[in-house]
């Protein structure tokens, strides 16, 4: 504001400027302190940390973005974001793993990105975690559609293997013969039978040979 007090001019006037902050924004880094979960058992949560590479006079809030192999709300619990305080440099959440037995699973990997789109910190950063599926496999049960076939007329049946519980893999199920019949010789059968993921069960054929 402008004026004069000895009367050697009249009236006032003001003008205004902005001191510009062109301090970079803080660096964000991602850490989490287990390489693996499980999902009963112990571990089943990780710590997710946020950390700054410097203070901040504002509220810094981090977005958390997961891809993953694993499925948020089904597989692991996680929040969506996480502020670090005026004067902090870091915060901590947690990731916990969820049991969804009886589903039988391959290990999960969840990678998380760390970012703030309201400019409060700078630069993005990930960190990865398992999920280890603790589930028992399914038990498998073997059983024949018709116990005695012929060389001539009914000369099939099926052998079907059974799972107890869905698993997300494709199952293979090793066929041993044994007993007084040749394969190839007496029969043909398959030497594996293939549970498709979902399914619980699949078959394939014992065809007796007629060899005179």
């Amino acid at each position: 504001t402008a004026n004069c007090s000895d009367g050697t001019c009249s009236g006032t006037s003001t003008a205004t400027t902005t001191i510009m902050d062109t301090t970079t924004a803080p660096v964000v880094t991602l850490t989490v302190d287990k390489a693996s979960i499980n999902e009963t058992g112990t571990p089943t949560t990780a710590t997710v940390t946020a950390s700054l590479s410097a203070t901040s006079t504002k509220l810094v809030t981090v977005n958390l973005v997961t891809s993953e192999a694993a499925t948020l709300g089904i597989d692991y619990t996680l929040v969506a974001t996480v502020q670090i305080s005026v004067g902090a440099t870091t915060t901590s959440v947690f990731l916990t793993a969820k049991n969804d037995a009886p589903l039988d699973e391959a290990e999960e990997t969840v990678t998380i990105m760390a970012s703030c789109t309201d400019g409060t910190c700078s630069g993005t950063s990930t960190a990865t975690t398992t999920i280890v599926d603790t589930t028992t496999a399914p038990v498998v049960t073997l059983t024949v559609g018709d116990t005695s076939i012929s060389e001539t007329g009914a000369t099939t049946t099926s052998v079907m293997a059974s799972l107890s519980a869905t698993s997300t893999k494709t199952v293979t199920v090793n066929l041993a013969k044994g007993g007084t019949a040749t394969e190839n010789t007496d029969y043909t059968l398959a030497a594996t039978i293939q549970i498709s993921a979902g399914a619980t069960s699949n078959f394939v054929t014992l065809t007796a040979l007629n060899n005179g």
